[in-house]
């Protein structure tokens, strides 16, 4: 059996596929509440990394407040004429893999995203197949892959269709509801339920399932 990665877990390639490919480099979402005072400023400096801002109104409904934001000399903002009174605020923003020596010194990869395991196949697979096809099946019974991980990044696990694919697959936007992966807010245990639910399927449609072909 031939080991699929220089080290685990896979999906890096030994760093080839994020240098190749720096769109593949693992990401994930951090959410995080934001206290703020309307006496004090007349809008809030957002991180550059900013993806979503979501409410938290007193009557407990949610709300996504991301239109809202605008561009300022400093970069993304929020009014505070556009936050309801007595809301408690969220704020989600993107976070990115670090280069880490156990990657030897590149990044992680997201598994999550469309790809990445095709770009992940065609450094190491492709170059087996290449060099030792006439072993296939005889003394090469196949390939081992060791801990694919989802957490590359970031508090929870995430890509750039997530939204889209959640709503595709649970039947409700998952953007107003981030919160309560991080308090006991709205339907929270159910949306957590459906969160690593499709976290799953992602990673089942998207590196398993085309790996095991």
């Amino acid at each position: 059996w031939i080991d699929d990665e220089n080290s685990y877990p896979p999906g890096f390639a030994g760093g080839l596929v994020p240098d190749a490919f720096p769109e593949t480099i693992g990401e994930g979402i951090d959410v995080r509440p934001l206290l703020f005072s309307k006496q004090e400023y007349s809008e809030i400096q957002l991180a550059p990394n900013t993806l979503f801002v979501v409410t938290q109104s007193p009557d407990g409904r949610s709300y996504n407040l991301t239109s809202r934001i605008i561009e300022n000399q400093e970069g993304k903002a929020l009014p505070l004429d556009s936050i309801p009174a007595d809301s408690r605020l969220y704020v989600i923003t993107r976070q990115e893999s670090q280069k880490s020596q156990w990657f030897g010194g590149k990044t992680y990869v997201n598994l999550l995203s469309k790809g990445v395991l095709e770009k992940f196949l065609s450094f190491t697979h492709e170059a087996y197949r290449q060099h030792f096809s006439s072993y296939s099946g005889s003394l090469i019974k196949g390939s081992f892959t060791d801990e694919p991980n989802v957490a590359s990044a970031g508090m929870f696990s995430w890509s750039d269709d997530f939204p889209e694919e959640f709503l595709a697959r649970r039947g409700y936007d998952i953007v107003p509801l981030l919160p309560s992966l991080v308090e006991p807010i709205n339907n929270w245990a159910e949306v957590r339920y459906d969160f690593y639910k499709t976290v799953l399927e992602l990673l089942i449609d998207r590196w398993h399932k085309p790996y095991s072909i």
